[in-house]
């Protein structure tokens, strides 16, 4: 859109020999690979990126949007196969949310039956213990009304898609369909997305202390996703994930150190 336009994914603007092509936070580019295109005439002379003033032989700009993987519950996702997952991400979520996923067959008793006894001490409803596979189940055959009933039909359907799926096609569908926050109006749907929305970033490309970053949201996406304006709630999220990895044998004691001490780096007022 023009300079000016609001909401726009990016802007150009138009001088008498130039135009300068500026992505937005919320383009393909995440705000980065910006050009000014030098004309001559009706000829295109001479490619510089605005980030250093370089000239370039060639420049990619945003593609253009054949559709959009939302409905009208305005949700975005970038969907991803098993093998397009880095390995330290699957870790890191395993070590949040159900670390004996890949040897359990859709329920862990130990997990389920701990958390009720938690609940009948305290006196609480149904205190979080889903394992992945539940998870999948609640996301695609029921509400998140928080009932020990709703855990009873969700651990038969679980039962049934450990025997119908391989636990890495259930923890694909998890990785599209779990709920990461928000962006705007869109709800953020999978890592794939959440990797561009929060670092502008693809999801192979995520460091430790990213993965383990968004392995913390998923149990209090709202609360712990706000993170330019809660930086100290997105430290929290990370660090207890990584104490987790540490504890399941996943990275070192000298690895936790060395990633809480990397600063999360947000784009977009994600």
């Amino acid at each position: 859109q023009e300079l000016g336009t609001p909401d726009s994914t990016g802007q150009f603007i138009v001088s008498a020999k130039s135009v300068e092509i500026r992505p937005g936070p919320g383009s393909y580019f995440a705000g980065g690979n910006a050009i000014r295109v030098d004309f001559t005439g009706n000829t295109i002379s001479k490619l510089t990126t605005l980030a250093d003033n370089s000239e370039v032989d060639y420049a990619q700009i945003e593609p253009e949007v054949l559709t959009n993987l939302f409905d009208t519950s305005r949700e975005k996702r970038r969907l991803v196969r098993f093998d397009d997952i880095p390995k330290i991400l699957v870790e890191a979520v395993l070590s949040a949310e159900d670390k004996r996923f890949f040897s359990h067959g859709g329920f862990d008793s130990v997990r389920v039956f701990g958390a009720a006894w938690a609940d009948v001490r305290h006196g609480a409803k149904a205190q979080g213990a889903s394992t992945i596979d539940m998870q999948v189940a609640r996301s695609f055959f029921f509400s998140t009304r928080r009932r020990w009933s709703r855990k009873v039909k969700e651990t038969l359907v679980a039962l049934e898609l450990d025997q119908r799926f391989t636990k890495q096609q259930i923890f694909t569908l998890y990785a599209n369909e779990v709920y990461l926050g928000n962006r705007g109006s869109f709800a953020i749907r999978g890592f794939g997305e959440a990797s561009q929305a929060y670092f502008g970033k693809d999801m192979r490309d995520l460091n430790v202390s990213e993965c383990a970053f968004l392995g913390g949201i998923i149990r209090a996406p709202s609360y712990y996703a706000n993170a330019e304006a809660h930086p100290d709630r997105a430290a929290d999220a990370r660090d207890r994930v990584l104490a987790q990895m540490v504890e399941n044998g996943y990275i070192t004691a000298q690895d936790f150190e060395s990633a809480k001490a990397n600063k999360l780096k947000f784009v977009g007022g994600a």
